[in-house]
């Protein structure tokens, strides 16, 4: 109950910053702020653009951050152990298999993209941040194969917003997930860190995902 409480805190906290941490970058028409799973995506720094399998349009297609009506560069404020920052991102921009595309902000230092769409802490390999899509699949439907997918933790029950949450106790972990159904599937944000690295940890990844966008 304590971690809901915090992560709650966290992204109430993300979302009223990132309105003033990105006013420069204000979203097109038809734009929502909901994440998308990838399967190709570009940013600018400092990450290289990657694609994998899929039938998502190339880097090559994707529209530039001026096209969405938002900065290529800002920043995120996020308060750690009572302290506010202003950590400097870059947008990354990418679609889904169904060619829905979509953006968010990533911290320009510390994190480094294993896939598009996978984002791992340089600072602690054990701090992860993942955006999915689950096709033709409602909110329910998402969750019982995340369930399925992460078996080692053991989730709470979804509450009205699409959140929950999930403890594995065996290696001390806590991965949080954001269900958001669009047109074409269910969209699925999951932030992952040690027990251990909560407090440092848990507001940053909450500060990201309160940045993502899809058109």
């Amino acid at each position: 109950m304590m971690k809901r409480k915090i992560w709650i805190l966290c992204m109430a906290a993300a979302l009223m910053l990132t309105a003033t941490a990105c006013r420069n970058a204000s979203a097109p028409a038809g734009a929502s702020a909901y994440g998308s799973g990838v399967t190709s995506g570009t940013q600018s720094s400092p990450a290289q653009s990657n694609s994998s399998a899929g039938t998502a349009a190339s880097t090559a297609d994707l529209p530039t951050a001026s096209a969405l009506g938002r900065a290529e560069s800002s920043t995120i404020s996020v308060t750690v152990e009572g302290q506010p920052q202003e950590i400097p991102a870059t947008l990354y921009v990418g679609s889904t298999e169904t060619g829905r595309v979509y953006s968010l902000y990533i911290p320009s230092e510390g994190w480094k993209m294993d896939e598009p769409g996978e984002w791992e802490s340089t600072d602690n390999k054990d701090v992860e941040l993942k955006v999915d899509f689950y096709p033709e699949a409602d909110s329910e439907a998402a969750r019982s194969q995340i369930l399925d997918k992460y078996d080692e933790y053991g989730f709470m029950d979804t509450d009205e917003n699409g959140w929950f949450s999930g403890e594995d106790g065996k290696n001390a972990a806590t991965m949080n997930v954001q269900l958001m159904t669009g047109e074409d599937g269910t969209f699925a944000l999951l932030s992952k860190y040690p027990d251990e690295a909560e407090e440092g940890f848990a507001p940053r990844l909450a500060a990201m995902v309160a940045t993502l966008q899809v058109v």
